[in-house]
């Protein structure tokens, strides 16, 4: 079996999209899909998953609820998709989770032609 991901995001389209990228890349996969943290932080709960994919912006997203995940999911790794604002200001906000020691990287938002496909 391979990895287990929890995707975070309130879009079911966004959710679908990134979805289809982790089964095309890692063909094992398993997704479990959550509109809110919530809904996230039960099906974590649940079922262990080996990463977060968690959307900042979705609603009750803040520093103090990264830092809560990493908290109670040490050493799972957590994927911050920031999908508006100023990068700095988004790292600013979550930045506390860090601190702490734990795994959590940034994904900014991407514009159009910044991607590049190898």
């Amino acid at each position: 079996m391979g990895i287990r991901v929890l995707l975070a995001d309130e879009h079911p389209l966004y959710r679908e999209a990134v979805a289809r990228q982790i089964f095309k890349f890692y063909p094992g996969a398993s997704v479990e899909e959550a509109s809110s943290l919530d809904q996230a932080m039960a099906l974590a709960h649940a079922s262990r998953p080996g990463l977060f994919i968690l959307n900042y912006g979705m609603p009750g997203m803040s520093a103090k609820a990264i830092a809560a995940v990493a908290s109670a999911f040490g050493g799972v790794p957590i994927l911050v998709v920031a999908d508006g604002g100023p990068a700095a200001e988004c790292v600013s906000r979550w930045q506390p989770a860090l601190s702490h020691g734990r795994r959590v990287a940034w994904l900014p938002p991407l514009r159009a032609g910044e991607f590049q496909p190898h």
